[in-house]
């Protein structure tokens, strides 16, 4: 079958393909598996393989000539796509899968708690014991493991080496290993760390491998706002970073080895319908339709770029195209209750005309979540009254995940493992993504473009030396001329002045 007759055929499967992550499958004309794969977006990653414009290896175009059906399920994280990418491909074995098709065991992370001083590992199936050391996993290949690490690594520095390192007598070597020259490894075997401190460390990654990292996140989320009334803005951007780390690298994972396709529609439905039936009791609200959910979240660096998330979740799953961004016009501050204020009136106020093209701002959500505590949802409530809205709305504390209500000052808490609690946590982490992703790639247009491009004789390197020195445009206006000298020449100083003056 050639490419326009399959084209022709897929085209509605394609098209209808949701921006979620998840995993997906073409079969031929027989229904055999041809290939599996994942993806962070299904319907990107999907039109990639129809698209005129994208390359692809010989295997691939062979491929593509014999899909005659497209079959995709959604998961809720790119770490759960993952693992079922693997035990489907070990199930099916696609004859255009090139990895993973094997009989090779799992991988796991091991960390080594009986040793004063614990290394983190990886290990196969065969290598794991009841040897009174942590273990974490199964995953399907090492590279998951590998990209865990990675980004563990990065956040909190510990050792892989193989030396038996005491309290009492350090390891007496010419010089420190690579890793702790790139901040990978905080050096114990030379007595730079003290043994609780490192580990506290370690005990901070088991926490987060075992997905209890909200307190810890809160922890930074107060040192990132710290640094920005310091104006020490590259140290909030790192914070925020690592923040966005942890958020990738515990995700929960709910699909086991030996889960497949069919398995996991079952397990999925059946979870979903669990929390959807909880939270309907706890929030008195009526499931008797296509029940939407919006989240709103707030994301900002000292009032750089602050922007607001809408995301939706329908009958439980992300709803994709309904996602809005908004920029924050009125706030310079980082006051997060008026820039809610600002979010929530704008959105509001589509359901209040006729005229409304955009489908979501047309919809009436059945419960309003709101990533904050008492503060934010009063401000949110607020905004309801004064457009006559009676909408349930609740809020969501991060430190103790505790659901508020207005105008009752008794929180309620749900069990850790309420599924309700997990699905409420799940669209709030997602506004959470989509809010911190949006305002990365604003500061990142930002510092492309600055009015130093428009001043003649200022070059880019001369830009990126001031941007970096000063961080703006509008401290560097605010330096002396003999500061600026330092880094100007007469010409360029004199260009600078005339162009602010």
């Amino acid at each position: 079958m050639g490419m326009k007759e399959t084209l022709t055929q897929l085209e509605d499967k394609i098209q209808n393909t949701p921006q979620n992550p998840g995993i997906y499958i073409y079969k031929d004309i027989n229904g055999k598996v041809l290939y599996v794969g994942k993806a962070k977006n299904l319907h990107k990653r999907v039109l990639q393989y129809f698209s005129r414009s994208v390359s692809h290896s010989p295997r691939i175009e062979q491929m593509i000539t014999k899909i005659h059906d497209l079959e995709y399920h959604i998961v809720d994280t790119e770490l759960e796509a993952l693992v079922l990418e693997a035990n489907l491909i070990k199930k099916y074995k696609p004859k255009y899968n090139v990895l993973m098709k094997d009989d090779k065991s799992y991988t796991w992370i091991k960390i080594t708690t009986k040793e004063e001083y614990p290394r983190i590992l990886r290990v196969r199936d065969q290598d794991k014991r009841d040897d009174g050391n942590t273990y974490f996993g199964p995953y399907p290949d090492s590279r998951t493991v590998y990209t865990i690490l990675k980004l563990l690594r990065k956040i909190f520095p510990f050792r892989t080496c193989d030396y038996e390192i005491s309290e009492v007598e350090a390891i007496k070597k010419s010089r420190l290993c690579l890793y702790y020259h790139l901040g990978l490894c905080p050096g114990p075997c030379d007595h730079l760390i003290e043994r609780l401190a490192y580990r506290k460390e370690i005990f901070h990654i088991i926490s987060f491998l075992k997905g209890e990292n909200r307190g810890i996140i809160t922890e930074y989320r107060q040192q990132m706002q710290d640094y920005s009334q310091n104006m020490e803005y590259e140290k909030a951007a790192a914070v925020r970073d690592t923040i966005y780390a942890i958020l990738y690298i515990t995700q929960k994972i709910s699909i086991g080895t030996n889960i497949d396709e069919h398995m996991l529609e079952k397990q999925r439905g059946f979870t979903i319908k669990k929390g959807l039936g909880e939270l309907f009791e706890a929030v008195k609200a009526n499931g008797d339709h296509q029940f939407r959910m919006e989240c709103y979240d707030i994301s900002n660096i000292q009032g750089t770029n602050p922007v607001g998330a809408m995301v939706v979740f329908e009958q439980g799953v992300a709803k994709k195209s309904d996602y809005r961004k908004f920029k924050i016009r009125n706030m310079h501050t980082p006051n997060d209750f008026a820039m809610m204020s600002e979010m929530l009136e704008r959105r509001f106020a589509y359901l209040n005309k006729d005229d409304v093209k955009d489908e979501s701002f047309r919809s009436i959500p059945d419960l309003i979540i709101i990533d904050g505590g008492k503060g934010q949802l009063s401000t949110a409530y607020e905004i309801l009254k004064s457009f006559h809205l009676t909408i349930p709305i609740i809020g969501l504390a991060k430190r103790e995940e505790l659901i508020f209500f207005p105008e009752n000052p008794t929180p309620l808490r749900l069990k850790r493992d309420s599924p309700a609690l997990y699905l409420i946590q799940r669209i709030r982490d997602e506004a959470h993504r989509f809010g911190i992703t949006f305002h990365r790639n604003l500061r990142s247009k930002a510092s492309l473009t600055s009015p130093l491009d428009l001043i003649e004789g200022i070059g880019p390197k001369t830009k990126e030396k001031l941007l970096k020195k000063y961080k703006t445009f509008e401290r560097i206006q605010q330096q002396t001329d003999s500061i600026l000298l330092e880094d100007l020449n007469k010409r360029q100083l004199m260009e600078l002045r005339n162009y602010t003056h």
